[in-house]
C-alpha cells in the first residue's frame, strides 16, 4: 500500500505542477498585456485572448475546465471554457467578489494561487480555482488570469489507493 500511496501522490504533484507551468506560459502571452497598451484593437486582442486560453485548454482538456482574463477590478474580458463541460460557460461579468481575488493581486511574477475546492457551476464537476497575475514589460499588474482545475484525476487518485473504510485527506503546506 506503501508503493500505492507515493504514486497516488506523484499523480497529484504532476497535476498541480502542470496547471502551474500551463498558467504561467499562458499569463506571458503578449495578447493580455497589449488590450490594454493598444486601445485601438482591443477586441483583436480579446479574440486573441480567447484564442491563447482554449489552447490552453486543448493541451490538457482533463485538466482544465475553463479559463479567463480579467482586469484589475475584477471584470472579466475573456473567458472559455472546455467542450467537455456539461452546461457550456456561464460568462461571469466579474470575480472581484470572490475569496482568491484579493489574494492574487498581491502575487509576484511566476506565482500561482490555488483556492479552495467547489462545484463548478460549468460542469457540475469538483474544481480548484488557480489564478496567477499578468503583468506588463515595465513590470506594471495589468490583470489575473485564472483557470479551474478538475480535481477528478486527485479522486480517482486517492480511490486507487484507499480501502473504502480509509479517510484519506489532500492538503497544502
Amino acid at each position: 500500500q506503501e508503493v500505492e500511496v507515493i504514486n497516488g501522490m506523484r499523480n497529484i504533484i504532476t497535476l498541480f505542477v502542470e496547471a502551474n507551468v500551463n498558467l504561467l506560459l499562458t499569463s506571458q502571452n503578449g495578447v493580455f498585456v497589449r488590450y490594454f497598451e493598444e486601445e485601438e484593437e482591443k477586441e483583436v486582442y480579446r479574440e486573441r485572448q480567447e484564442y491563447a486560453l482554449r489552447q490552453m485548454i486543448s493541451l490538457f482538456p482533463h485538466l482544465i475546465e475553463s479559463a479567463g482574463f480579467t482586469d484589475l477590478e475584477g471584470n472579466v474580458i475573456s473567458s472559455v471554457a472546455n467542450w467537455n463541460s456539461l452546461n457550456g460557460i456561464n460568462k461571469q461579468l466579474s470575480i472581484a467578489d470572490q475569496p482568491l481575488y484579493n489574494k492574487i493581486l498581491t502575487l509576484k511574477t511566476g506565482e500561482v494561487h490555488y483556492d479552495t475546492p467547489e462545484i463548478s457551476h460549468i460542469s457540475g464537476r469538483l474544481v480548484i480555482p488557480a489564478a496567477t497575475p499578468v503583468f506588463g514589460r515595465q513590470g506594471s499588474l495589468y490583470g489575473v488570469l485564472f483557470a479551474n482545475i478538475y480535481l477528478d484525476g486527485v479522486t480517482q487518485s486517492i480511490r486507487n489507493i484507499s480501502a473504502p473504510e480509509d479517510t484519506v485527506l489532500v492538503i497544502n503546506e
